[in-house]
């Protein structure tokens, strides 16, 4: 008996300080930026501003922003996932660009230059700076919410609030906790987490038209979280399940024609080409832009591979892609 009191001991105390660990690093294992400002030139498309959100001199808030090259095309307002930082995101903004579109990616508070420490309510509140800046310069008709992942919690609260901008949610779940009892059955993360993002309380309060967009084999929040937002969400509402997707790569996939449908957009002249060729992997020469000398070398080093491209690629993909264009689009 005392050998059997021993074991049972040793296993609570183990118990406990694993309990300890996740409340003391919650945040480290939620949030995981990138840190270092990435330039926009490191980006392959044009017209990219590095813009400061934030009222305040002491503090930085940093975003992407794109004016959009057709006029009265929608303007996005993007709120990212939990890991890395913007700039990771080459394709997406190449291919809001290729349709003449704008977008205001923010860059939450503690990535990517940005100051202070990422929690729930800091996000929420780099939300309604970004809003409030995207006010100044378009009208509120013109711009629209997008959250890919954990930004969906951004994304749905911000749009429950403002009423009247179409909501995009890509790879939603009903909540990070509910998403990490499910990962973690054997403790009490309800007890734990200080960041709930309850999309399920929030999703109902949307008056806009809502997207949710899910891959169905995305293993990081699976499907059926999508699923059950779409069924507590009110008209008018949209879900779109991309067959074979994981949580990465539908904008590879074919969401931004969806979005593009959703938003009731379609791209005028040139820009409908060059949307439809983005589907094809072909960027157009032109975009491709220099890497900023001033960059620190670790950025450099880490990230030229990923947001450069090839220029002896693009004849090939444009080979490619022409004869497509001619056959889907008239």
């Amino acid at each position: 008996m005392p050998e059997v009191l021993y074991y049972f001991l040793a296993a609570a105390i183990v118990y406990a300080l694993i309990l300890w660990l996740i409340w003391s690093y919650q945040r480290s294992i939620l949030f995981r930026p990138w840190k270092f400002l990435i330039d926009p030139r490191l980006c392959a498309v044009d017209g990219v501003d590095l813009v400061d959100l934030h009222p305040s001199d002491e503090e930085k808030l940093y975003a992407w922003h794109r004016a959009p090259k057709v006029a009265g095309a929608p303007v996005i307002v993007y709120f990212d996932g939990n890991r890395g930082n913007i700039s990771i995101w080459n394709r997406r903004w190449r291919r809001i660009a290729a349709a003449g579109a704008g977008f205001i990616a923010v860059s939450y508070r503690g990535y990517g230059g940005s100051t202070q420490q990422p929690s729930e309510q800091g996000l929420h509140e780099d939300a309604h700076f970004a809003w409030q800046w995207a006010l100044q310069y378009y009208p509120e008709s013109q711009l629209a919410i997008h959250g890919f992942s954990l930004g969906t919690g951004v994304a749905a609260k911000l749009g429950s609030i403002v009423k009247t901008s179409p909501v995009i949610l890509e790879a939603p779940y009903t909540s990070t906790v509910g998403r990490a009892r499910e990962m973690m059955p054997v403790l009490p993360v309800s007890w734990l987490m200080r960041d709930t993002f309850r999309n399920r309380d929030w999703v109902g309060n949307i008056e806009a038209p809502l997207l949710i967009a899910h891959g169905d084999r995305d293993r990081i929040v699976p499907i059926r979280h999508g699923k059950k937002l779409y069924r507590l969400a009110r008209q008018p509402k949209k879900f779109v399940k991309f067959k074979g997707s994981n949580h990465l790569t539908m904008p590879s996939n074919g969401l931004y024609p969806v979005i593009w449908d959703f938003l009731d957009y379609v791209p005028p002249g040139e820009y409908a080409e060059r949307a439809y060729a983005e589907e094809q992997e072909w960027t157009a020469e032109g975009w491709v832009q220099p890497l900023a000398a001033a960059l620190p070398e670790s950025a450099v080093a880490s990230e030229k591979n990923l947001f450069t491209e090839q220029k002896n690629e693009v004849g090939v993909m444009r080979r490619r892609a022409r004869p497509l264009h001619r056959r889907f689009i008239p």
